[in-house]
């Protein structure tokens, strides 16, 4: 696989991610958000185990482990996500929760103690300006889905870094199957406790249930963790912090979702951000002064000679 045919992938994958807004939404209105996870996931995980079953056979007991803290974190993730849709619409919590990319550097620095580069400091501010404009109405302040969303973005970057972590010591195919699983097998036990658990009663819940699933939950997490190898970290940043436009476009076309024009400005700063903490401005400086450099020389000797 070649790194364009990877990047166009993984537009693929960003697509079915920012797709996700969409199916949980319709999905709410037959299915409780902890029952809607747990079908999720565990259908997602019969789909992929059975696909994947060769490969699945040879995983020892500590990548079992490492799985089962992954999933339970991802179950996290998505239940929080799931009941914050519940107020607010997908556009807005796509934007939202696209904050994740500023919440990973600032996890990994309080880990490693080391100072995250220009680029995530800036990207973080501007997204801190974007998100003041996003929920600014006479006062600051924040409704409690919108604090659900950035929950979710924390709960996500906390997930993003001990994946991190484990895929070092773990095969990555086995541990995306198996943490589907433990998230799958966590959710439908909660449910069943707190929601009373229920399957979809129509065509159209199955659609959207088995939507979210193969989609957005088989397809793009198994295909994002072999994708990468083929391309880089830098490109994968980008690549996936559009996620939210898809989000809001699909919004917009199915759902009829409309945001404010302050929230659209907003929208588009936490964009800006989102982009800014992606790019590496160090790289990019020394690409400038390069070319400068370059042009400065060769405008000298193009320069006429003195007689």
């Amino acid at each position: 696989m070649t790194r364009q045919q990877a990047n166009l992938l993984l537009l693929l994958i960003t697509i079915g991610w920012g797709s996700s807004y969409l199916f949980t939404k319709l999905s709410l209105r037959e299915l409780e958000p902890i029952g809607l996870v747990g079908l999720r996931f565990f259908i997602a995980f019969i789909i992929t185990f059975i696909f994947f079953f060769p490969k699945l056979k040879h995983a020892i007991k500590q990548t079992y482990a490492a799985s089962s803290i992954l999933g339970i974190l991802l179950a996290s993730v998505s239940i929080t996500f799931s009941y914050s849709l519940k107020t607010v619409n997908a556009s807005t919590a796509s934007f939202l929760v696209a904050t994740t990319v500023i919440f990973v550097p600032i996890i990994m620095t309080i880990i490693t103690r080391k100072i995250p580069n220009r680029s995530i400091v800036i990207g973080a501010f501007v997204a801190l300006i974007g998100l003041a404009v996003f929920t600014l109405k006479g006062t600051f302040t924040f409704t409690s889905g919108m604090l659900l969303c950035l929950f979710s973005a924390f709960l996500y970057a906390l997930h993003i870094v001990l994946n991190n972590y484990f895929v070092r010591e773990h095969d990555g195919l086995q541990l995306g199957v198996l943490q589907l699983g433990f998230a799958g097998l966590c959710s439908l036990i909660l449910s069943t406790f707190l929601e009373g658990f229920h399957l979809p009663s129509t065509l159209f819940g199955w659609s959207s249930l088995l939507g979210l699933a193969i989609v957005c939950s088989a397809f793009a997490v198994i295909a994002q963790s072999m994708v990468q190898k083929y391309t880089t970290a830098v490109a994968t940043g980008f690549i996936l912090s559009t996620e939210p436009i898809f989000a809001a476009l699909l919004g917009f076309i199915f759902l009829n979702e409309h945001m404010t024009p302050k929230e659209y400005i907003g929208a588009a700063i936490i964009f800006c951000g989102v982009i800014i903490a992606n790019i590496n401005l160090n790289h990019f400086h020394s690409l400038i002064s390069s070319k400068f450099s370059k042009f400065k020389k060769s405008k000298k000797q193009l320069a006429p000679t003195k007689l």
